[in-house]
């Protein structure tokens, strides 16, 4: 992170998880299609016997609609943590684009680790253009708050983890001195 805001940015979208009760959502949801799933599944098992190539494709077929449920239900909670966890910044006084410019410092460090192959509509939690657009528009329909400039211990927490994670201790300590 580059500023507590970014650092409250992400706690406030982890908290949103916790409040909004998204896992308990999710294994209740599941509960309510397993039945369905698993006839389905059963199907095209049977379907299987009885002409394999078609069960094959039935069986692909299942997987895919669950694993596209799955994928639909986790991006609508991250747009809610995403959406709340802007106004819960906003009423903290903290900076609420802090969370676009983290998506956007998070985007470009795994632009290499995150496969180009993997479209975002598959993916869980894309980091991408809308994803940072959206959250860059839901700061500006906030408006200005007053924001809270970084504290004390945040600069020190920051470089406390900044030496403790330098593979070369010597050397941070010498960036530091000469700061």
């Amino acid at each position: 992170s580059k500023s507590e805001s970014e650092v409250a940015s992400v706690l406030a979208h982890e908290i949103v998880h916790i409040t909004q009760r998204h896992t308990a959502r999710m294994i209740e949801a599941q509960q309510r299609t397993s039945i369905p799933a698993m006839a389905a599944l059963l199907g095209a098992v049977v379907l299987t016997a009885l002409n394999p190539e078609a069960g094959l494709g039935a069986l692909t077929a299942v997987q895919a609609v669950n694993a596209q449920r799955q994928i639909n239900f986790t991006r609508g909670n991250e747009r809610e943590a995403d959406r709340i966890g802007i106004q819960l910044l906003y009423d903290a006084g903290y900076n609420t684009y802090a969370m676009a410019d983290f998506f956007g410092r998070l985007q470009t460090a795994s632009r290499y680790t995150d496969p180009a192959f993997i479209p975002e509509i598959l993916r869980t939690h894309p980091v991408t253009v809308n994803r940072i657009s959206e959250a860059k528009e839901r700061a500006e329909r906030l408006g200005s708050a007053p924001i809270r400039e970084d504290s004390f211990d945040y600069h020190l927490i920051r470089t406390k983890l900044d030496v403790n994670g330098s593979s070369d201790p010597a050397a941070a300590k010498r960036f530091y001195e000469l700061a």
